[in-house]
């Protein structure tokens, strides 16, 4: 990607593993003084300095809440905790920290804790001295997600925003990044965010050390794309079909069983629908006719490109990148969808469903592809957007970037991919 000249970390969340530790904390003080912090309450405070939070608390618990009583008895709370347990050092933060200085990029902290807490966690983590510029949420006046704390580094380096990268935790962090047009990769904690938040994001990433492979750059031989909700908007298409084909053969199909179907074909599509509609379940009867009202609806109104797609596709093609389609659908439906959206001229092989012994999530239609081109599964990257195909990567051995599609994957699955990212074009400044 494109390299920074600034990376400014958020710290609690981030850097340290502090915020679930705080919230237990905060949320025992305020009980001995007979107030409840729920744990929404709890995690709206997160990334928000003091004059925020106290404001939020004052509005949640009243303007008679002894707040000053709850935070020293919440602090006593913590120092048993440190005292016992040390202070949690986020993994991959020491080598992302070596890794930036070795490329001479600049380092900040930008942290709505006060200074005196940010000075003592980096003193508890051996870490002092380790960053060029730290800002506390004590010295500046509007909290995340207002973008104030991070421009202001950005103006202490003079720096343009475009340059730095945002490292963040927090849905306020975030959207404090997005307000000052800076870059901002989220490496989640307690929250996994909602798609608007995430769709901020440059990427969202399991851990730092993701965030170190991706500053040094993503460099495959070969690129291997999912087609249906990847490269075209073709879930959201199936869904209707799917329902009224049912329906007309009297079956109750809904949009939760679509949902289970999504990146898997023959044997195994037939098998979860056998399992929900019974062993008489006359699959390729059904399934032939949801076909055909497919093809109906992409025929009379197009074929909904995803966003990205092109930016993409050319992007690999300058990087010589070869480019593979491995998907569940029969190798025909890819040809026709290739040739409808003119985009055959890209992509040197095709695996499709009807060419292996095992659709999604079973590795067969990745390993094929690899082979196609006489590739280790180390060298290829894959590019999906469902829970099928980041399994059927993981048993490939193949790296894989998300692009969540109709449904929007928990932590579990981003702790098996590279990255999620909203759109392929992102992934193309990505490869930069």
């Amino acid at each position: 990607m494109h390299k920074p000249k600034l990376v400014i970390f958020d710290m609690d969340g981030l850097m340290f593993d502090t915020e679930r530790m705080g919230s237990r904390c905060h949320i025992q003080a305020a009980k001995e003084f007979g107030y409840t912090i729920s744990e929404e309450l709890s995690m709206s405070l997160i990334g928000g300095n003091m004059i925020r939070n106290t404001k939020i608390l004052k509005e949640a618990l009243g303007e008679d809440c002894p707040l000053d009583k709850i935070r020293e008895r919440s602090g006593e709370y913590r120092e048993v905790h440190f005292q016992e347990h040390g202070l949690g050092v986020k993994p991959g933060l020491v080598e992302l920290l070596d890794y930036l200085k070795s490329e001479d990029i600049k380092m900040a902290i930008a942290s709505s804790s006060g200074r005196a807490v940010i000075d003592r966690y980096l003193k508890m983590s051996s870490l002092e001295g380790r960053f060029d510029y730290i800002i506390s949420g004590d010295m500046i006046h509007n909290s995340k997600p207002h973008p104030e704390i991070f421009l202001h580094v950005c103006e202490h380096f003079s720096v343009d925003v475009q340059d730095a990268l945002v490292l963040e935790d927090s849905k306020n962090g975030i959207m404090a990044a997005h307000a000052g047009n800076i870059p901002v990769i989220c490496v989640p904690d307690l929250i996994f965010h909602e798609r608007e938040i995430f769709e901020m994001t440059t990427a969202t990433v399991s851990s730092l050390f993701k965030v170190k492979e991706l500053l040094q750059g993503i460099k495959p031989k070969v690129a291997i794309f999912d087609m249906d909700g990847l490269m075209f908007n073709t879930e959201w298409l199936c869904i209707e079909p799917l329902i009224k084909a049912h329906h007309d053969y009297g079956y109750p199909m809904t949009k939760e069983i679509c949902h289970k179907l999504i990146g898997t074909s023959g044997k195994i599509a037939k098998e979860i629908l056998v399992s929900e509609f019974g062993t008489d379940y006359p699959y390729e009867t059904v399934d032939r006719h949801a076909f055909a009202l497919l093809r109906k609806e992409i025929d009379t109104n197009g074929l909904p490109m995803k966003k990205g797609l092109i930016k993409l596709l050319e992007r690999l093609k300058a990087l010589n990148v070869a480019c593979v389609i491995g998907s569940s659908s029969s190798s025909k439906t890819i040809e026709h969808y290739l040739e409808i959206s003119n985009t055959r001229q890209y992509f040197k092989g095709i695996v499709g469903g009807d060419m292996v012994k095992a659709s999604k999530p079973e590795p067969d239609v990745f390993i094929k592809a690899c082979e196609l081109f006489e590739v280790e599964p180390s060298q290829a990257i894959v590019l999906e957007d469902s829970k099928n195909g980041i399994i059927a990567s993981n048993r490939a051995g193949i790296p894989v970037v998300c692009v969540p599609d109709l449904l929007m994957h928990d932590q579990g699955l981003l702790e098996q991919s590279e990255m999620f990212i909203s759109d392929l074009g992102k992934l193309a400044d990505i490869l930069g």
